[in-house]
């Protein structure tokens, strides 16, 4: 995906700008899709690097992307279908999916098909993982904008949560500690008294109380649940 050339070369310079938002893609997959993310993101006033639009000449490629990746806000996944799968470059969307996970970097995971191809991605990005939907081809969810800002407002510091709504088409919050979890804590239980009936009257307890200690001692009160007369 990434073509890399050799760094020793001292034209090789790499930026070392940082960006709010890194966009993880399958160029071939979703690179349409990616560049109307990036203008979105921008006119939000957001700075987003797009490996595509982000290269300059002479520049090591492979090693610009690892500095953005590590030092962006926030990864934006575009989930397609061979997101994640190895190929025979030497940089791509799988040695990023890893560094992701491994770097513990807070991602928003958009879902572009309904099933990814490699195993590991399915690992990594499993059912349990929020999301948000967007076939290829369609308009841009207006949510997705609103909740990279809320994501990126947030300032989450981990990488992906359990979801209660995984499976909604668009994504729930992901509760910070990133690898964080979107699951709260269960409430205490609340115990309820009963409220005395007013047809139970308590009286004296009449005649031997085989449960008095003492005898003359004061007898202990008696619930009659007769109803009153």
């Amino acid at each position: 995906r990434h073509k890399t050339h050799n760094s020793s070369s001292p034209s090789m310079a790499t930026t070392t700008k940082t960006h709010d938002v890194f966009i993880s893609l399958r160029l071939a997959e979703a690179g349409a899709e990616s560049k109307i993310l990036k203008s979105a993101l921008e006119r939000e006033g957001l700075s987003v690097y797009l490996c595509t639009e982000c290269a300059t000449p002479g520049e090591d490629l492979a090693a610009a992307v690892v500095h953005a990746l590590d030092s962006c806000r926030l990864v934006v996944i575009l989930g397609t279908a061979t997101y994640g799968k190895r190929t025979e470059a030497g940089f791509s969307t799988f040695e990023e999916l890893r560094f992701i996970f491994d770097e513990a970097k807070p991602f928003v995971l958009v879902k572009m098909c309904e099933k990814f191809e490699a195993p590991e991605t399915r690992f990594r990005l499993s059912k349990s993982i929020c999301y948000t939907r967007w076939n290829p081809g369609s308009p841009l969810p207006p949510a997705l904008i609103q909740r990279i800002k809320e994501k990126l407002a947030a300032g989450t510091a981990a990488p992906a949560g359990a979801c209660p709504m995984a499976h909604s088409s668009v994504s729930c919050d992901d509760a910070t500690a990133d690898h964080q979890t979107a699951s709260a804590s269960a409430p205490s239980p609340v115990v309820l008294m009963p409220t005395p009936s007013p047809s139970l009257h308590v009286v004296p307890a009449m005649g031997f109380n085989p449960a008095a200690p003492l005898p003359g001692a004061t007898p202990a009160p008696v619930i009659d649940f007769t109803m009153p007369r």
